[in-house]
Order: C-alpha cells, then sequence, then structure tokens
C-alpha cells in the first residue's frame, strides 16, 4: 500500500516491454512441482456401515466405450456405473460401482485438472481432482474437489483446500510435507480434504501407491505418475482436454436397497464443471503481504510503504521492523512479514526515479525484452544523445536487491547482456542515469 506525499510535475521515464515479462500467460509454469501426495481415510461410517475410501481421482473420461446407464449414450454420466472400486491402473476391469458385471477397460490412473492464473503479487496453481462417486451420506454421482497453491516469485505461502462446500486455508509451513510437496489428508466417501493425518490409501505425489491400513485390490505397489491435464498454454507436460460438458449431474440411484436416499433421476440436481465455475479464473483471496504495484519516485517527494495489519512481525531492507515505512528516494524495499504460527511472506516494490530531461513516457525509448528469456536481455535506447546515453548503466539484482549483474554503459543501438550463469526465477532490473534511478521492472530467466 502506497501513500504519496508529494508530487512534482515532471516527466517519467517510459519502458516498453517487448513481451509481457510477468505476465501469468508468458511464465513457463511447472504444474508438477506442487502436486499433493494424498493420504485417504482407512475407515469411515456411512449409515451405520463400516466402509474404507472406494474410489480415487482418474479422468472423467475414464471409460469411453461402455454405456453404463442403458440410456443409449456414452458420456461422463455412466461414471457410477462404469467406475470400478478399490483399483487404481491402467486398464482395469471389474465391477461396476453400482453392481454392473463387466465393466472395462477403465483408465484409473491419478489425474489433476490443472489451472494457472496470476493475483496481484501472487501466483495460483489450481489442481482439481474428479471422483466417479461420492458415497457418504448424500450419496451422489460425480464429485469435484480442489486445492489451490498460492505463491511469490515460485515460493509457496498459502494452500487453501476444499472441504465440502467451502475452503480452508492454511499456510505452508503448517501442512505436513512430502519431498516439499504437500500432504493432505481425504476424508472417506465425501473426500473433504484437509491437514488431518490419514492411514489409509496413500498415492504420492510421484505416483507410488499404497494401500496402507486402507483397502486396494488393484494398484498396491505400483506407480501410476500424476496425469496433469489443462488447457493453460504456458504450462510443462500438460494433457490437453476437451472442456466439455458444462455440467455434471448428481443423480443415480446408487443405494437401490434405501431408494428414497437416492436421487432416481439420473440427469437431476446438475452442478457446473469446474472451468464453468467463479473460482476457476478467480479464486477467493489470500492474506499474502503486498506492498503495491512497482512505481516512481521523484527528487523531493516520499511515498509511505504500508504492509498492512495482522502480522505478528515487520522486517524491512531498511532495517525497520514497522508496519510501514516512508521512503524519500529510489531503490528496491522489501518486506518480509511472519504470522503467529511462525510462517513468512514477503514481498518486494521497486522504486524508479523521475528525470525532468526524458522525453515523453508513450514514445517508448526504452525496451528490454525478451520476455521470459532464456539467458540473454536486449536493451535498446530510443532518442537520446550520446552524451546522455553513455551515462546510463543497466543492473540486474536478485530479490533481496542485491546486484548479481552491472553493465557499465548502454549505447542506443540494441545492445546484449548475458545472463545465462544465473539461476531460474525472476531478477528486478534498474536502468541508471548516474546514481538516478530511471526505470525498473522484472525479468523471467527460464
Amino acid at each position: 500500500m502506497l501513500f504519496r506525499m508529494k508530487k512534482n510535475n515532471l516527466l517519467f521515464c517510459g519502458i516498453f516491454f517487448f513481451a509481457s515479462i510477468i505476465s501469468g500467460y508468458s511464465q513457463l509454469i511447472d504444474p508438477y512441482k506442487f502436486i499433493a501426495t494424498l493420504k485417504f481415510d482407512d475407515q469411515y461410517l456411512d449409515y451405520l456401515v463400516n466402509k474404507k475410501e472406494q474410489v480415487f481421482p482418474v479422468s472423467f473420461n475414464f471409460n469411453t466405450t461402455q454405456d453404463g446407464n442403458g440410456d443409449g449414450t456414452q458420456d461422463v454420466e455412466d461414471a457410477c456405473e462404469n467406475i470400478v472400486r478399490y483399483a487404481i491402473g491402467d486398464s482395469i476391469f471389474g465391477t461396476g460401482r453400482t453392481g454392473i458385471s463387466n465393466r472395462g477397460p477403465n483408465d484409473q490412473r491419478p489425474v489433476v485438472y490443472f489451472h494457472f492464473l496470476k493475483r496481484e503479487n501472487y501466483d495460483v496453481y489450481e489442481y482439481w481432482l474428479y471422483y466417479a462417486d461420492n458415497d457418504y451420506l448424500n450419496d451422489h454421482e460425480h464429485d469435484w474437489e480442489k486445492y489451490f497453491v498460492f505463491a511469490q516469485d515460485s515460493t509457496p505461502v498459502y494452500v487453501m483446500i476444499s472441504s465440502h462446500s467451502s475452503f480452508n486455508t492454511f499456510s505452508w509451513c503448517e501442512l505436513p510435507k512430502d519431498d516439499n510437496h504437500p500432504i493432505i489428508g481425504v476424508e472417506g466417501g465425501s473426500h473433504a480434504m484437509g491437514n488431518a493425518s490419514q492411514t489409509g490409501v496413500k498415492i504420492r505425489y510421484n505416483g507410488e501407491t499404497s494401500k496402507n491400513a486402507g483397502k486396494l485390490d488393484f494398484g498396491d505397489g505400483k506407480v501410476f505418475p500424476w496425469r496433469v491435464f489443462s488447457n493453460d498454454s504456458n504450462g510443462m507436460n500438460l494433457n490437453e482436454f476437451a472442456e466439455t460438458p458444462d455440467e455434471f449431474f448428481h443423480g443415480d440411484p446408487v443405494y437401490p436397497e434405501i431408494p428414497q436416499l437416492s436421487s432416481s433421476e439420473e440427469y437431476g440436481s446438475p452442478s457446473d464443471a469446474p472451468w464453468k465455475r467463479s473460482e476457476w479464473d478467480d479464486p477467493p483471496g489470500v492474506p499474502i503481504v503486498f506492498l503495491g504495484a512497482d512505481t516512481q519516485l521523484c527528487q523531493g517527494d516520499s511515498l509511505i510503504v504500508n504492509a498492512g495489519p495482522g502480522y505478528s512481525s515487520y522486517l524491512w531492507s531498511t532495517g525497520e521492523n514497522t508496519q510501514s515505512i516512508k521512503i524519500h528516494s529510489p531503490g528496491i524495499f522489501y518486506v518480509e512479514v511472519s504470522e503467529a504460527n511462525g510462517c513468512t511472506s514477503r514481498d518486494t516494490l521497486v522504486i524508479s526515479g523521475c528525470l525532468n530531461n526524458i522525453p515523453d513516457p508513450d514514445k517508448k525509448n526504452i525496451w528490454v525484452s525478451p520476455g521470459p528469456t532464456k539467458g540473454k536481455i536486449l536493451i535498446r535506447i530510443n532518442n537520446y544523445s550520446s552524451g546522455n546515453s553513455e551515462e546510463l548503466s543497466f543492473s540486474l539484482l536478485d530479490m533481496n536487491g542485491k546486484q548479481v549483474k552491472r553493465k557499465l554503459k548502454i549505447i542506443n543501438e540494441l545492445t546484449e547482456f548475458s545472463i545465462s550463469n544465473l539461476s531460474p526465477g525472476y531478477y528486478p532490473y534498474r536502468i541508471c542515469k548516474g546514481n538516478v534511478v530511471v526505470c525498473s521492472g522484472k525479468i523471467f530467466l527460464n
């Protein structure tokens, strides 16, 4: 949060990004980075009957050949009839959930449906899980669950986990880990999720499968790597899929001995598909610290930067430990905040200077490209005299504000700057005239 104390009527430096260097649509995303290890319930009570988890996350098109409900059409509404219980694998045969024999071949390998987007100063990794059956109290066909990981500069900070019709939010450090992947407990039948420990079937982030105290007729001790289905254009190793149907129907008489507990309408009780739900492109917010967008500061001005209330401690790059600080000169500033549980998050703010002899910003006088880059930055300065351009220098910093690369001189023509020896990630940069920061931004290195 920024409060400008004074304003001078000076012109600012113009920056043109040859590509959108911090857009979620140009940043290369690894969807496997935060896939969770799932631990399922080994025992749950469903209408006085003790059960173990029966079905696991699959593609909603796990069977594409059998018309399970006999309506003359093979589609997703055959899921509950075709799914084989207590089975994980790529070619499953057996009796379906509702008692129909000779189901298969079913592809019942673990699947997540993935979507990535950016929100303010964090990246959102959405993971959606499909179950063919919800076998708990309000038993119904189709069950979508989800967990969202919120990260800053590739560092996870929060995880939102669905539990029935709501979300529970956990700091990253609160959740148990499996090789730095979150471990999520899944309740029996309903598949509501949380941080409670479960001792039944386990599917690790890498696909290793074990039954433990649960029940697994097929797949115990096998490895079935998670398949990631997504239509995002910027993800790695994705499987595209048709975003259809728009609705999944929760009907099906799956309690034949207690018909009053089940819907008798195969196409009753519709529910929107994930890609039709509001949270697909507009996930709930989380309390990640946000200092505001990068900005400029002219000579004689000052800014009050506020990290926001509610944290147990604050530590700024200036050494101050208050909720807000006052800034009088350009630079790169960051704050690290701590919560009562010891979890931390941080944000960086780049404040550039302004110079009254810089041309109008709409003329796009400074170009920095490409974004993302694989090891080379191209810088072009337009409409400067040779005397001015000789005074300009380019610096690259890490997220702590430490300079890692510096080019002392930039000329009017295209100037190449190698960063191939640096690790992948975000790097703030600044272009200075003498000791004044003229322009600043961030480069993402693949």
